[in-house]
C-alpha cells in the first residue's frame, strides 16, 4: 500500500505529465499559426497557463520541504534590463536559489532577491567566471544565514554534492546552474563563514522587450540521429515523437523496458539516444541503457522526470545520465537532445 506521500508523489508526476502535453501542443500550435490568427491568441493563453501550473507545481515542491524563512525583501532596478529566457525555467533557478538561502537560515533571517545591471569591461572576464564584455543582467539573491567555508562553496554546483545530512539531494544548485549555462550566463557566489551568502546570476542584457518566440519547435537544434524514447503515457509519448520528429530525428517508441529492448533488438540500424523517464514500468532505465549497450556500446541516453529531486533520488541512487525535468518546453526538450547527443 502506498503511503501518503507516495501518494503525493505519484499524483505530482500525473500533474507534470498533464502540464507537458498541454504546453507541448499549444506551442505546436503557436508554431503552426501567425501572430494575426484569432486562434494565436488562445493557443498562447494555454501555454502561460501551463507555465503557471509548472511553476505553482514548483512551490508546493518548496514549501512542502520546510518552513519559509521569517523575513523577504525585494529590490528590483528599473534599468536591469530584458533578458532572453525561458520563464518556467529561470523562476525554477530563484525558486531553487531561494530554497538553498532558506535552508542556511534554520533559525529564520532575511531573504533578499534584487536585480541590478552590470557593466563588465575588458579585463574583468577571468574575475567573472569568464563572462564576455558587456551588458548583463544581474539578479541577486542573498540570505543572512551560516554562510559557507571555502571548500563548500567550491563544489556548490557539483550534482549530488550536499552538506545537508540526508535532507537535500545536491541538485537544486546543479540544476539552477546548469539552466543559467545554458542561456550564455553564469552564477557566481560570495560568502563566508557566519556571514550568509549571495548569489549572482548573470544574464545577457538585450535592449527593449524581447520578442515573442511561438516557433521553438522550429528554431531548436536539429539533427537526423535515430532516437528511442520510451515513456509510458500515450500522450506525452506522442507529443515528445511529434515534436523530436519535426526537428528531423527518426523516433522508435516504447511504452515501457521491456518493449523498448525488444523494439532495440528488431531495429538493424544505429540508435544514439535514449530518452527514458526514470520510473519506467520494467526495469529500471539503467539496467535497459546497460542492455542496449551490449550491442550498441556508443548509445547516449537523456532521462524525464516529473518527480521531485528528492524522489529520484531515493528511489534510483545518482543517474548516469542527464536529467530533464517535466514539464518541459519544446525548444528546451530540443536543446537538451542536441547538448546529450554533442558530448
Amino acid at each position: 500500500m502506498m503511503n501518503g506521500s507516495s501518494l503525493a508523489a505519484g499524483a505530482l508526476h500525473d500533474v507534470r505529465n498533464i502540464l507537458t502535453v498541454i504546453s507541448g501542443h499549444s506551442e505546436l500550435l503557436l508554431a503552426r499559426l501567425s501572430a494575426d490568427d484569432p486562434l494565436w491568441r488562445s493557443a498562447n493563453a494555454i501555454r502561460k497557463a501551463a507555465e503557471s501550473g509548472a511553476v505553482l507545481t514548483s512551490q508546493m515542491l518548496a514549501a512542502g520541504r520546510a518552513q519559509e524563512a521569517r523575513g523577504e525583501e525585494t529590490r528590483f532596478a528599473a534599468d536591469a534590463g530584458c533578458v532572453r529566457v525561458n520563464r518556467t525555467q529561470f523562476e525554477q533557478v530563484i525558486m531553487n536559489l531561494a530554497v538553498n538561502a532558506r535552508d542556511a537560515m534554520p533559525e529564520g533571517g532575511r531573504l533578499t532577491i534584487e536585480t541590478t545591471r552590470t557593466e563588465v569591461r575588458p579585463g574583468e572576464a577571468r574575475r567573472l567566471s569568464d563572462l564576455p564584455p558587456g551588458t548583463w543582467a544581474t539578479v541577486l539573491v542573498s540570505d543572512t544565514g551560516i554562510g559557507m567555508e571555502p571548500w563548500v562553496a567550491a563544489r556548490l554546483f557539483e550534482p549530488y554534492f550536499t552538506t545537508k545530512n540526508g535532507t537535500g539531494t545536491g541538485l537544486g544548485l546543479a540544476t539552477a546552474h546548469d539552466i543559467v549555462q545554458r542561456y550564455g550566463g553564469a552564477i557566481l557566489v560570495t560568502t563566508a563563514r557566519g556571514a550568509g551568502s549571495t548569489f549572482r546570476v548573470y544574464l545577457r542584457a538585450e535592449a527593449g522587450a524581447p520578442a515573442a518566440t511561438p516557433d521553438e519547435a522550429r528554431r531548436a537544434p536539429t539533427g537526423t540521429e535515430t532516437l528511442l524514447l520510451i515513456e509510458d503515457d500515450a500522450e506525452l509519448r506522442d507529443l515528445v515523437r511529434e515534436i523530436l520528429e519535426l526537428q528531423g530525428y527518426a523516433v522508435l517508441q516504447a511504452p515501457g523496458a521491456d518493449e523498448a529492448l525488444g523494439v532495440a533488438a528488431s531495429y538493424a540500424g544505429p540508435i544514439d539516444l535514449v530518452i527514458a523517464d526514470v520510473f519506467t514500468p520494467g526495469l529500471a532505465p539503467r539496467e535497459v541503457v546497460a542492455r542496449l549497450r551490449q550491442a550498441r556500446p556508443t548509445i547516449k541516453v537523456l532521462y524525464v522526470s516529473g518527480h521531485a529531486d528528492e524522489e529520484v533520488l531515493r528511489r534510483t541512487g545518482p543517474l548516469d545520465g542527464t536529467l530533464l525535468r517535466k514539464p518541459f518546453a519544446v525548444g528546451a526538450l530540443g536543446v537538451k537532445v542536441r547538448a546529450v547527443l554533442d558530448e
